[in-house]
């Protein structure tokens, strides 16, 4: 039982959706942990930060079946130490996961990484081309065709990106002075 409550309330925390555990929905002897845990928050479960109550409940868990635990667990604070250490190292193993699929894992992957990242927000930047004002054919932000650009070295679409990019942005925004500058320079 305090099993599927841990994992309510963990669900709760990562789905931002689900309610986190009611104490109604469970027997009367897990009321307090939930109460306490719900006011400590499960975000704080996760750091290490528990209702006493846990540690409680699973001592008597122990007492009431002393072959469920296991050898490594002395008693009820062990399983609890040993609990957040499982849950530190699965969310180290999922962020070195997540960020090895995001930056590369070798330097091969992260060249490609920073490469298609580059591309990408180069992409998206000359969407917003015609949300600068200019005129036909002034626009040096974007003189490069995007195929042509796309051939160029890594190193030159990060300085694409370095010299342009605040620039741009900037410019898109109508209340920037460089916005109402380029506007005005548009012949009427």
């Amino acid at each position: 039982m305090i099993l599927d409550i841990l994992l309510d309330g963990l669900n709760s925390f990562f789905v931002p959706a689900a309610d986190p555990p009611q104490p109604d929905n469970y027997d009367t002897d897990y009321h307090s942990a939930i109460t306490q845990q719900n006011a400590i928050g499960w975000d704080n479960f996760i750091k290490g930060r528990w209702s006493k109550e846990w540690r409680k409940l699973q001592a008597l868990h122990y007492e009431a079946n002393p072959l469920a635990k296991p050898k490594q667990h002395e008693n009820a604070t062990a399983w609890a130490t040993s609990l957040v250490r499982l849950m530190w190292e699965k969310w180290y193993e999922m962020w070195e996961s997540r960020n090895h699929d995001r930056h590369g894992f070798d330097s091969a992957t992260r060249a490609e990484k920073t490469r298609l990242q580059a591309m990408r927000e180069i992409e998206m930047l000359y969407e917003t081309a015609e949300l600068i004002p200019h005129q036909t054919g002034s626009n040096d932000f974007f003189d490069t065709p995007l195929e042509q650009l796309f051939i160029q070295p890594t190193h030159s679409l990060t300085n694409w990106l370095n010299q342009w990019k605040d620039t741009i942005e900037t410019a898109m925004d109508p209340k920037s002075e460089l916005h109402k500058q380029l506007l005005s320079a548009i012949p009427a």
